[in-house]
């Protein structure tokens, strides 16, 4: 089994090196995150000489705030990088207690193991404080406290204490809040915006008051950062907090690769596999790989998402989840990139940023893929239908793929005959309204019942345009109930006898007559409704673009007017398909 292979065999069997994983898993790397690593820093540290601090970690969605919180765990806790205990408190549609927080934090085997290391018995013994406070804590470092049955004085006064013991040994403690955007919410639903913060500071000041040293990180979008900066509250609650962030800001693209490569290399090294040097996957001037991802994949994804960690990881967790689906690794470029954004686009909207550059390019590099698959349907269809085609089923099809244009279908109403006043023109299946951009096209099929005979240069059709097909039509335009006119072919050719009364009554109409043939692309339009599935409309789009040009003929259609004099006697010559 090559590398390859064996990679392979992996990332289609095991988890999804993009997806996110649940705690207690941290992320060793924060790509792009040194600046964010040095602020937290200093303000850690200038929290334990100079006691608590409130701040905010804001950016958009997709910016990291999560993942810089959950690399802080690491950091303090596999890493050792910081000296003192951490932890995330996800907030959630419901109110937050103080005592939820102190659990958050105490009630934890990563800080109790690492309270151990940095605070001794005999340190703890000598402290002057309540022999019952003591007692506690002393419990809490060897595993027998029943914390979670402890009242919230209690649990505040050990956390005071601990704090004041972890200062002494030049440590501190740090809880952070994530998704503060949630509970805002929902504070804001049941108090009122004004209320909801004062209930919500006056929570954080109860958690600090008399706490010698504490860090407190509230993570939140943008949008609510400004929005809670904005609302007036009561300042005896708000006074603690220091409307001050640390923004997270977009990656640039070096970084993007670099993340890609973390991710692919920290999910191999958990698998035992190592990441392939494949010729397309390799970062210029280094020996980075991406693989299964080429360079150009990541390029695009950097080049129209809004360029924050957590689009590139979104988008790359779909190309991993379609190749699962279809037990195949295959390099990602060309249409794969494509349908990366489109689904990572419904999960969330705003990856897109630059959705204008998406749709230009989209259809282009799509083409491949779409003709090998038109071809594969195409097949299936002239197999199916290879006794013919009921005209239901004919007309249903082509009426549902137009409406994948932007083409809408209406029946046509009973209106009176031009030709012979004392007559109606019908309801027909074969007759209908096409509702496009703004005028409206009365469309009549003309569908034979038998291939055509004869040479293909000059074949004989059973099924011709006659006099009262343009009636037809025409009874409809002049009844205003359309503007234009166009006859669908199959099987069928243009004109029957006597040619003088139809052209008679076609110069009438003149330019606002056409035609459109279907015969060579009836397979793909029917196979495009009936097999297209997540690709229907693309399908429909392409197949439009390279062979009906039904779109191209329509936008022409629709320009043309009425002829202003009618010269009723000048027939042109007579076309044959």
């Amino acid at each position: 089994m090559t590398e390859n292979d064996e990679f392979d065999k992996k990332l289609l069997t095991e988890d999804n090196p993009f997806k996110y994983p649940d705690p207690p898993s941290r992320p060793p790397f924060m790509v792009g995150g040194e600046e964010y690593l040095r602020w937290f820093e200093n303000t850690f540290e200038h929290s334990i000489k100079h006691g608590y601090s409130i701040s905010f970690i804001v950016g958009e969605p997709g910016a990291g705030k999560s993942h810089f919180l959950r690399y802080l765990d690491y950091l303090f806790y596999e890493a050792n990088k910081f000296r003192g205990i951490y932890a995330i408190y996800n907030a959630r549609h419901e109110e937050i207690e103080e005592k939820d927080l102190w659990l958050q934090l105490l009630f934890n085997n990563d800080a109790i193991h690492k309270l151990r290391q940095i605070l001794s018995i005999a340190k703890i013994q000598s402290f002057p404080i309540r022999q019952d406070i003591k007692t506690n804590i002393i419990s809490l470092l060897n595993g027998s406290l029943e914390i979670k049955s402890l009242d919230p004085t209690m649990l505040h006064q050990i956390g005071e204490t601990l704090s004041e013991l972890l200062v002494h040994a030049g440590a501190g403690m740090c809880i952070a809040i994530d998704n503060i955007d949630e509970h805002f919410r929902y504070l804001s639903d049941k108090y009122g915006k004004e209320k909801a913060l004062e209930k919500f500071f006056g929570m954080l000041r109860s958690l600090t008051a008399g706490v010698r040293q504490i860090l407190i990180l509230l993570a939140c979008t943008t949008p609510v950062y400004s929005e809670i900066k904005s609302v007036t509250v009561d300042r005896t609650h708000a006074r603690r907090i220091e409307f001050q962030e640390q923004t997270l800001k977009e990656l640039t693209l070096p970084q993007s690769f670099q993340l890609v490569h973390n991710y692919l290399n920290w999910w191999a090294e958990k698998h035992g596999v190592s990441v392939p040097m494949h010729s397309e996957c390799i970062v210029d001037d280094e020996d980075m790989s991406i693989y299964p991802f080429s360079k150009t994949a990541i390029e695009y994804f950097y080049k129209v998402t809004a360029r924050y960690a957590g689009d590139i990881v979104l988008v790359c967790c779909e190309c991993i989840n379609d190749m699962k689906s279809e037990g195949k690794v295959l390099i990602v470029k060309d249409e794969l990139i494509f349908y990366a954004l489109e689904k990572a686009f419904k999960r969330r909207p705003q990856i897109i940023s630059k959705i204008d550059i998406l749709k230009k390019d989209r259809l282009k590099i799509l083409e491949k893929l779409l003709d090998k698959k038109l071809k594969e349907i195409e097949s299936r269809i002239r197999q199916k239908y290879s006794a013919g085609i009921e005209h239901d089923v004919l007309i249903d099809r082509v009426e549902a793929f137009v409406e994948m244009l932007g083409i809408r279908v209406n029946d046509a109403p009973a209106v009176i005959n031009y030709y012979n006043p004392s007559r109606l023109v019908s309801s027909s299946e074969y007759l209908k309204i096409w509702q496009y951009r703004d005028k409206k096209i009365a469309v009549k099929y003309i569908i034979g019942d038998k291939p055509p005979i004869g040479s293909q240069e000059r074949p004989t059709y059973f099924r011709q345009i006659t006099l009262q097909d343009i009636v037809d039509i025409g009874s409809l335009i002049e009844a205003n109930e359309a503007t234009h006119g166009l006859f669908a072919l199959y099987w069928a050719g243009e004109y029957a006898k006597p040619l003088y009364k139809i052209w008679e009554q076609k110069n009438k109409f003149g330019p606002i007559l056409d035609e459109i043939v279907l015969d060579d692309h009836i397979f793909k339009i029917i196979g495009v409704v009936e097999e297209g599935e997540d690709d229907k409309n693309d399908l429909a789009t392409y197949v439009d673009n390279y062979y009906l040009r039904l779109v191209e003929k329509l936008d022409r259609l629709i320009e043309q007017k009425p002829p202003e004099g009618r010269k009723e006697d000048d027939f042109p010559p007579i076309r044959y398909f």
